[in-house]
């Protein structure tokens, strides 16, 4: 056994790239930088990146060289001769329905240069012609989920080694686009890693891509992206989320300018349910634009909360938990879900105003010519009225 070699630090692609781009600022004045579009210099700074990080880790390796070629000019071996191992995964056929024995020594073969290598099983196996079709990290005390990435559970292994891609242009934190180079291995639902977050892509057009989730921090032009392809467990995208859908099949069916008033019982929660905690949405579209969740400005008046929604902005019906109706939600801040008291919802009693009605005096009748306004009970989910809780 060799004595341990001393480590040398490696530079990785990133870091050099980013002291290139400090540099080059400084001696080229005159340059137009990384954010300009088409610039030759984006790229032979890449270039330039990925050898320096090759030629860093070699260097890095010569510590162990060195040792290897000491012991060697002492004709001493430098670890006793032992047999080769490998990995090895067992897949039954599609047609076999029962578990199968396999008992130590099965000989399998591997191909090489000189011919086929046989190895043998040193351990028995059961195996069954059980899948696993799905895997996730749950953590009930955070309060997380995670998904693996799509692929994570087929048994194929990727073939060959993953391309590296970088940003090909700047983007603000909050941004839900990001521009990809190369971008041919990447497809919807691939998750990317970019600093110390992952985010999911959606279905991207010549290396554009929509982000399911808001870049948590600004990127420049350049910035190395990792096409996530493990599952590091309660390490991935959280994607808990904790949401009340409100639908009813008559009363959200609105087009003009409306006031949307929500009692909710018992009236402590309705504090739990404003703008501080989460957010308001409708599922609603402007002319010419496909239906969408729009955020609602909420206030809470004597006990009510009270939405405005503007003119033009059409309701659309939508399919929730095998419901289809038209809809609102509350989305409540995964941060903000541990420092609320749990309030068992009791009751909502839903009231639609138009401006017309608004400057009525009297009691006259609601949209569904009712005096009083329809009330969903969490007892009769879906019983009559047209009022749904999901």
């Amino acid at each position: 056994m060799l004595p341990a070699t001393p480590k040398l630090p490696v530079r990785r692609a990133s870091e050099i790239h980013a002291g290139l781009e400090a540099t080059a600022s400084v001696f080229l004045p005159e340059w137009r930088g990384m954010e300009a579009e088409g610039e030759f210099g984006q790229t032979l700074l890449r270039i330039i990146a990925r050898l320096g990080e090759h030629v860093s880790t070699r260097i890095g390796k010569t510590p162990w060289r060195d040792t290897v070629a000491f012991f060697d000019s002492l004709d001493i071996p430098v670890q006793p001769p032992h047999p080769s191992s490998a990995p090895l995964v067992f897949q039954l056929g599609e047609k076999l329905t029962e578990p199968v024995f396999a008992p130590p020594g099965i000989q399998v073969g591997a191909d090489a240069a000189d011919g086929e290598l046989l190895f043998e099983t040193l351990q028995a196996v059961n195996l069954t012609p059980a899948r696993l079709d799905f895997m996730a990290a749950v953590d009930a005390i955070n309060d997380t989920i995670e998904l693996p990435p799509p692929g994570f559970l087929e048994l194929e292994p990727p073939v060959g080694d993953l391309p590296v891609f970088f940003a090909a242009s700047p983007a603000q934190a909050g941004a839900n686009t990001i521009q990809i180079e190369p971008f041919e291995d990447l497809e919807e639902g691939n998750q990317i890693k970019i600093g110390a977050f992952i985010y999911r892509l959606g279905t991207g057009q010549d290396g554009l891509f929509p982000l399911l989730d808001a870049l948590e921090e600004a990127v420049s032009a350049g910035t190395m992206i990792e096409k996530v392809v493990d599952f590091a467990a309660f390490h991935n995208r959280n994607l808990q989320q904790h949401t009340l859908y409100i639908g009813h099949s008559e009363l959200f069916n609105l087009e003009q300018k409306t006031l949307i008033l929500l009692a909710i019982a018992p009236e402590e929660l309705a504090s739990n349910l404003t703008g501080e905690f989460g957010v308001w949405q409708l599922y609603a579209a402007n002319p010419d634009e496909d239906p969408a969740w729009h955020t609602l400005e909420s206030t809470l008046e004597s006990g009510q909360l009270v939405f405005s929604k503007t003119q033009g902005l059409k309701t659309e019906q939508l399919e929730v938990n095998g419901i289809k109706s038209f809809w609102m939600r509350f989305v409540l801040n995964n941060a903000a879900f541990a420092s609320l008291e749990i309030e068992r919802l009791a009751s909502i009693a839903i009231s639609i105003q138009t401006p017309e009605k608004e400057s009525d005096q009297g009691n006259e009748p609601d949209d569904n010519g009712d005096d009083d306004p329809p009330d969903i009970t969490l007892g009769n989910v879906g019983e009559g009225g047209g009022g749904n809780i999901a």
